[in-house]
């Protein structure tokens, strides 16, 4: 059954003093308990700096319109997921906010782009008063990804794990990081 989790208003975090976010829009959740289960954590960029390594070959326009179409597939397989209870987006874009939440995804909005990790950090800091038991980090950018691919991850992913790591194909970057307990790194 489905439920609302209203978060209040989050703490200052103090990492990272001038960086500021706020909850745009309640999460919706899944999964009622003490603890909110699985989450899905996605920072995304505001839509014209995304995309910016492929200006030679797109236009801006193109550009924008591919962020938005990988986006919403990321932000749909987390959705359609049987094993994510919710879904975060972390943005400093209220054009990225209004479209995350239109997809069913909780914004968390930033004062200003601070890049990946520390959207992740500012991100995993807003949903400590949600309590969920796991945080499943994700790009905005995954192609190929779907809820079954999700779901083959998150089944996989032993409940007493700490960390797992799912690299790209170069093995040079991270294309998805489980954190049980959310905050373990």
């Amino acid at each position: 059954s489905w439920r609302r989790h209203i978060v209040e208003s989050p703490p200052e975090h103090p990492r990272y003093e001038g960086a500021s976010y706020k909850m745009v829009n309640p999460p919706v959740v899944k999964r009622a308990g003490p603890q909110a289960g699985t989450w899905g954590l996605v920072p995304l960029k505001s839509s014209p700096r995304a995309k910016s390594r492929l200006s030679e070959v797109l236009g801006p326009r193109e550009r924008e319109q591919l962020f938005f179409t990988l986006a919403e597939r990321v932000i749909r397989a987390l959705g359609d997921s049987a094993h994510i209870d919710a879904v975060a987006v972390v943005t400093s874009s209220r054009k990225v906010a209004a479209f995350a939440r239109s997809l069913g995804a909780m914004p968390i909005l930033q004062t200003t782009d601070l890049g990946m990790s520390p959207a992740l950090e500012l991100g995993l800091h807003s949903l400590q008063s949600a309590c969920p038991a796991r945080v499943l980090m994700l790009p905005g950018d995954l192609p190929s990804i779907s809820a079954a691919a999700v779901d083959k991850l998150l089944s996989a992913a032993d409940a007493n794990q700490n960390i797992v790591v799912v690299p790209d194909r170069h093995r040079k970057g991270t294309n998805a990081l489980v954190c049980t307990p959310p905050r373990v790194i």
